[in-house]
């Protein structure tokens, strides 16, 4: 009995050893179990390796329990202290790692590598939002064949292929932000009403819960377009929206014209991500509370804006402002040069406000004449207003406004043309006291802008008809100050003349004339123009200091032509005819044939050159003995008794060869 005893406290202690090892051993199951389910089946396809990794860990660690099991036995059957539990467990581990590694690497590898194909449907998308892990594209759209990955909201969800429903908002309900407190809300399909009063200066949260997945916008007018809203939580897609409106915050005054007092109204639609839209706006209602007038006068605008010019000589001027107040504006005052308080500034320069307010404005209009401006000098003034609430509140602080009084405006010099000028093109320049604009007019054409100024100096290039002229100069500065100046002239340019054309009144023997034609004077003194014949035929031309010449090969028919050349300048123009005669078939005529002197003498109408033959009247010109010419219309040859003397001539301006004369001495 004593030695079961002692038997079982032994027992129990190596059972506490062996139970403390098997705890960090179960341990690491877990945790192999969570790595091998948290990683997608897919993972392991076509990839053996991995697989009897992954297989032999977790197949050698599940055949722990069950080894430690039978040697906690073993040791209780036989008795013995000897007994230990680690060689068993190691051996059992080996054996497990070699059957789950075969298993494992069998099922990863599949013999073949087959793609993955994810199940049909959606129902299985959430699994990817309810991870530890970031739920990722890959994982998502392995869920099924109707999951859609949200990259920015890193999520997944069910887009149906055939969905054609819009978004129904279920539920809502309404808080203040700042408080945490709850409002009662009156929630439909149709609306969210919250009930009571909204305090003004707090910011209200109202959560719409939407049976699926949408992107939603709010509207400050029904019936608008999806696309013109603006977006709630930034445009994410989710189930939930949340709608915030704070009247202190511009960016949360997400319902336009809502004030103190109101009731409200915002509208919502939401369009899921198979772009199906709520037909109906889902409205939002709610009332501001009416608060207490604490706030003071504020000027939002001026009818212009500080540090306006104005034209010299003018010492009052109309004036108006806007005022925004809750309550209206009761009255305003003004002081010039000091800002001092409202009760100081002088009565007479009171003024009251509509009582209206312009909403375009953002407030009140105030009018008033300000007066006592000065020339030529800064003028100051400080507006302060008190609103029409029981409180009267009043601007502690003064609205600095100023106008700028100017002198007049003068032309300290100019060159505008007068009197009789022969230079057409000239550069106008004007200079004014102050800086300005500066127009022209010339005659009774279109007011135009000086090309350059630099604020006191303007110019600009004015090229000038011949002809009578009168040109105003007209300036005005930025205050509206304006001055003018007037000049009456005429333009005229020296005459420009043809002084020389060859050839001239005269016969030629070539159908392409080579014409020459000078000219002299004109507008810039050495017969620079453009000279034209025919149908408007350039010349070419060179410039040189005195005279200009112009060349053209004119190309005419046979016979007697008249042509008209004419040169411009640009201003005045000279004209001339000449009388030419084509003749390019002539070729020179026997006129004259004797014998003196042992020679034989001919003579020709036109310049030639003659060769000769003894033997062949039609002899070739080109390969012939040519005869002695002591001039160009007479030609002689030694002369051969009892021989006949076959003659052409070629015609030196045409080269043209005359027909055949036979000489016999």
């Amino acid at each position: 009995m004593q030695k079961e005893q002692r038997l079982f406290i032994l027992l129990k202690n190596r059972m506490n050893k062996i139970l403390k090892k098997g705890l960090s051993v179960f341990l690491i199951i877990l945790i192999s179990t969570f790595v091998f389910y948290a990683t997608p089946l897919s993972t392991y396809i076509g990839d053996a390796p991995y697989g009897v990794v992954v297989g032999g860990s977790v197949g050698s660690i599940a055949g722990f329990p069950g080894v430690m099991i039978g040697g906690t036995l073993g040791y209780f059957v036989f008795s013995s202290e000897r007994v230990n539990a680690i060689a068993p467990i190691v051996i059992a581990m080996i054996v497990g790692g070699v059957i789950g590694g075969t298993i494992g690497g069998f099922k990863a590898s599949g013999g073949t590598c087959n793609v993955y194909t994810a199940p049909e449907g959606g129902v299985r998308c959430d699994l990817c939002n309810d991870k530890l892990m970031p739920c990722s594209a890959y994982y998502c759209e392995s869920l099924g064949q109707d999951c859609q990955y949200l990259k920015q909201e890193q999520k997944c969800i069910e887009v149906k292929s055939d969905d054609r429903s819009a978004p129904i908002v279920e539920r809502c309900q309404a808080i203040d932000l700042g408080t945490k407190g709850k409002y009662d809300v009156e929630s439909s399909n149709q609306g969210c009403k919250v009930a009571g009063e909204v305090p003004t200066f707090s910011t209200l949260a109202i959560k719409f819960d939407l049976d699926e997945i949408s992107q939603c916008k709010v509207f400050s007018t029904p019936g608008k377009s999806f696309d013109s809203g603006t977006l709630l939580d930034a445009g994410y897609f989710d189930r939930e929206h949340y709608f915030l409106f704070d009247i202190r915050n511009a960016s949360l005054q997400t319902i336009e014209r809502c004030r103190e007092g109101d009731s409200c109204n915002g509208y919502i639609k939401c369009k899921d991500k198979a772009g199906n839209v709520m037909g109906a706006d889902y409205f939002v209602n709610f009332k501001l509370k009416e608060a207490p007038d604490i706030s003071k006068p504020l000027i939002v605008s001026t009818m212009v804006n500080s540090g306006a010019y104005l034209p010299a000589n003018v010492n009052e001027v109309e004036f108006f402002m806007y005022v925004g107040d809750k309550t209206g504006v009761q009255q305003c005052r003004y002081s010039k040069n000091n800002d001092i308080n409202f009760e100081d500034m002088p009565a007479e320069n009171m003024f009251s406000c509509e009582r209206e307010e312009d909403i375009t404005q953002g407030g009140f209009r105030c009018s008033t004449t300000l007066k006592d401006i000065t020339s030529g000098q800064e003028n100051t003034y400080y507006f302060r207003c008190r609103d029409s609430s029981p409180r009267q509140n009043t601007m502690d602080q003064g609205f600095e406004f100023k106008l700028i009084g100017t002198e007049p405006l003068g032309i300290t010099s100019n060159n505008i043309p007068s009197g009789e000028i022969l230079t057409p093109a000239q550069k106008l320049v004007v200079s004014t006291s102050t800086a300005s604009k500066c127009t022209y007019q010339l005659d009774s054409e279109e007011e135009k802008d000086f090309s350059s100024t630099n604020a006191v100096r303007s110019e600009v290039g004015v090229t000038y008809n011949v002809g009578g002229h009168t040109m105003t100069v007209l300036c005005t500065d930025e205050a509206g100050n304006q001055v003018s100046t007037s000049a009456a002239f005429n333009v005229d340019t020296p005459a420009l003349e043809i002084t020389e054309i060859t050839p001239r009144d005269t016969n030629v023997y070539t159908n392409l004339v080579p014409a020459t034609v000078k000219t002299t004077g004109g507008v810039y003194g050495n017969g620079n123009s453009t000279c034209v014949y025919g149908t408007g035929i350039r010349f070419s031309k060179k410039v040189l200091s005195t005279e200009t010449i112009h060349d053209a090969n004119i190309s005419l028919s046979e016979g007697i032509h008249s042509i008209t050349i004419t040169c411009n300048d640009g201003f005045k123009e000279d004209e001339e005819t000449i009388r030419l005669e084509v003749n390019s078939r002539a070729f020179p005529v026997l006129t004259r044939v004797y014998t003196s002197g042992g020679a034989l003498i001919i003579r020709m109408d036109q310049p030639s050159v003659c060769g000769f033959s003894t033997e062949i009247k039609e002899f070739n010109y080109e390969s012939s003995q040519k005869m002695a010419s002591s001039s160009d219309l007479q030609h002689q040859v030694t002369l051969d008794e009892g021989k006949t003397y076959y003659v052409k001539c070629m015609d030196k301006r045409t080269n043209r060869v005359s027909p055949s004369y036979t000489i016999i001495p």
